[in-house]
């Protein structure tokens, strides 16, 4: 008996039951490819319950291959580049320095200084000076008081000059040394994780933006409802048209 999948479907809808696609795929859209592109050929189970069998188990061993195709075909991407990666570097860092300084700063030095003086006072003194002496005598019977024996007088000048001079020598020397010595110690830990990350996008010229264009061309082609009705077609359809 000869009959095609449409008339098994007409006769038994439930044969497409476990019938599977990748996700994000229409299972019916899927399901009428098949009998759109399959009607004509006669099945190789024409009993209902084999053919939904096979068409279970058929569905497993295929399923993964049209989530791979189907996932790549849904892919966002540039056409006409032909590098698009991304390269990350780890640096692990567990490293310990130390450092000493020394700071020495001297300073010395030395002044002097000189001081010479002469210096001088003259000092003149003229004096003029008058004396007079009495001298008075009185009788023991004399009642009006003494009598001036004799004068003696004196007159005299003085003069003269006082002359102070002198030279003055002064020296004073100074001396200044200072150091000062300053120490410093700097001990650390440099630890973590650096993670670098670089992306290379574009064209590198190995292949032309033209031949890549005709290349997604190719690929806008594929469909992957038309591979799945292909591949039911070779396992299940008489090819004698």
């Amino acid at each position: 008996m000869l009959l095609s999948i449409r008339g098994l479907y007409n006769y038994r809808p439930t044969i497409f039951n476990d019938f599977q696609v990748p996700t994000g795929m229409n299972k019916q859209a899927a399901i009428a490819d098949i009998l759109l592109n399959c009607s004509e050929l006669s099945v190789v189970y024409p009993d209902p319950e084999m053919m939904e069998e096979a068409i279970k188990w058929w569905t497993l061993t295929e399923l993964e291959n049209w989530t791979r195709a189907w996932n790549a075909l849904q892919l966002v991407y540039n056409p006409i580049w032909n590098v698009d990666g991304t390269v990350e570097e780890t640096e692990e860092r567990d490293l310990e320095n130390s450092e000493n300084r020394t700071y020495q700063s001297v300073r010395a030095g030395s002044k002097s200084s000189e001081d010479d003086g002469t210096s001088g006072n003259t000092r003149t003194d003229n004096l003029a000076n008058s004396e007079t002496t009495v001298n008075g005598v009185s009788g023991f019977n004399i009642q009006q008081g003494f009598t001036d024996a004799d004068n003696t007088v004196v007159n005299g000048t003085n003069t003269g000059s006082v002359t102070d001079a002198g030279t003055t020598h002064n020296e004073r020397e100074e001396s200044e040394n200072e150091q000062t010595n300053d120490t410093e110690a700097k001990t650390g830990t440099d630890s973590g994780t650096i993670t670098r990350t670089t992306r290379r996008t574009g064209n590198i010229g190995v292949t032309t933006s033209q031949q890549m264009l005709r290349e997604e061309l190719e690929i806008a082609q594929v469909n992957i409802y038309h591979l799945i009705t292909d591949s039911f077609k070779r396992r299940f359809c008489v090819m004698v048209y």
